[in-house]
């Protein structure tokens, strides 16, 4: 490995330093010119941060972009050994590694930071991203561990989440009382007793379930389970009578149903 020193002041060593073994300990800035590699585990502080942003090591693409040419960073590479069984058994390099990869944009450019995997040196695949207008992108499933919590918004005990049972998807805060489960799919030919469930445990007013179309209320289902009729689906008048049986004079029940904001009653009767 070849090093040059640099001192505080700028100033730094004319001939480079190649150490042959032993621990090699450098105070102030270093600057690494060609390939290097360490036998042992190895140390960077920078002490005395704060709360800024400070570069402790820096991998740098110092080559000029040109136009439908851009210039990728180096690649921050993790490598590690794995075994594989099938003939002819043998150990196989597992590497994952992370670099920027700048877009050609009119008045700046832009780009992302990546994430990609590499079994056996068969290619590098992208695997996360995450953009500088702050887009993330999975390239593949997303998993949870944990019952696959997904928070949204600031975790506490009242944001609300989404999470799979094997069975659900659930939407659910803790702190309303609310949930909204939905199975999700189904094997084929197999049936369900429940597809959409909305639980609701403290609301008492308002709606547990709206259709809204372009911002006007098509239907409703009140926290207490009646059903909403809005006015657009009321009239006073009826039609010409038809050639249907007439109704008993004594109904087998009533269904209540809010209309235009009052509990009503409609009769029902025995299906025929």
């Amino acid at each position: 490995m070849s090093v040059r020193l640099m001192g505080a002041s700028g100033g730094g060593m004319t001939d480079p330093y190649t150490p042959t073994s032993g621990t090699f300990t450098i105070t102030g800035a270093i600057a690494v010119s060609g390939a290097f590699s360490f036998g042992a585990a190895g140390t960077i502080t920078v002490d005395s941060i704060g709360t800024g942003t400070t570069a402790g090591v820096t991998l740098r693409n110092t080559a000029v972009a040109a136009n439908g040419a851009q210039q990728n960073s180096p690649m921050d590479v993790l490598s590690a050994q794995g075994w594989k069984t099938n003939a002819t058994a043998a150990s196989q390099e597992v590497a994952f590694g992370t670099y920027v990869f700048p877009v050609q944009g009119a008045a700046a450019p832009t780009g992302s930071w990546r994430l990609a995997s590499n079994v056996n040196a068969a290619g590098w695949t992208t695997r996360f991203s995450v953009s500088t207008d702050g887009t993330t992108t999975f390239t593949n499933d997303v998993l949870f561990a944990a019952n696959k919590l997904f928070v949204l918004g600031a975790s506490s005990a009242s944001s609300p989440y989404i999470y799979y049972d094997n069975t659900y998807l659930n939407l659910t805060c803790a702190a309303s009382g609310q949930q909204v489960r939905a199975l999700p799919f189904l094997a084929a030919g197999s049936a369900a007793s429940d597809f959409v469930i909305f639980t609701q445990t403290t609301r008492s007013a308002g709606s547990l379930f709206e259709i809204n179309r372009n911002g006007t209320v098509m239907f409703k289902i009140r926290y207490d389970g009646k059903a909403q009729v809005i006015a657009a689906n009321t009239q006073t008048t009826v039609g010409a009578a038809g050639a249907a049986s007439a109704l008993p004079a004594t109904p087998s029940g009533y269904e209540l149903r809010e209309v235009n904001g009052t509990v009503m009653a409609f009769p029902y009767y025995a299906a025929s």
